[in-house]
């Protein structure tokens, strides 16, 4: 069962800075459009380093030693694989720069209402927040889902910031 675990912790890696870069990006998009390439190299190793350095210390508070039983998998490991399908789906119909903001910097956005983002807000965030639920579960401890509760409220307040910016 120490599979779930590595599982839950790369889910943890790819998710958990990612309103953190949307923290350093939106707030700052006028700042940050005088030099797109550092924006992104920027908010992707901040980010993503915070993120690593978080999960390396905390690693024994976010995981149990085992997952509870067999059916946390079967009902993680799907929620995990959302995330995976709606993100092929979401660059499929925004296109990877845009799926990264550049549009937003470039200040070349538009509004897309084909494919997933007929029928869901916001695909991408479903994915994670899907995803994350999953890897909390495979965590199995209280910090998991303390951590997923503050990382919410986060990808809130980049949603938050990213539609204002939209209108």
């Amino acid at each position: 069962m120490r599979f779930f675990r590595y599982i839950a912790l790369i889910v943890f890696y790819l998710d958990l800075p990612v309103p953190i870069y949307w923290l350093i990006l939106h707030p700052f998009t006028n700042f940050w459009r005088r030099n797109i390439r550092a924006a992104f190299w920027f908010a992707g190793l901040f980010s993503w380093t915070a993120g690593a350095i978080f999960i390396t210390v905390f690693r024994h508070r976010l995981l149990a030693e085992n997952i509870s039983s067999p059916l946390a998998a079967i009902v993680a490991i799907p929620l995990i694989a959302a995330d995976f399908i709606l993100l092929f789906y979401s660059d499929k119909y925004l296109g990877h720069e845009k799926l990264v903001g550049h549009a937003e910097l470039s200040g070349k956005s538009e509004l897309t209402i084909n494919g997933l983002y007929k029928y869901i807000r916001h695909p991408r965030y479903t994915g994670m927040i899907s995803a994350m639920i999953g890897a909390s579960i495979l965590a199995h401890t209280a910090f998991a889902w303390i951590v997923f509760a503050i990382w919410l409220v986060c990808v809130q307040f980049s949603i938050f910031l990213e539609e204002r910016e939209m209108h």
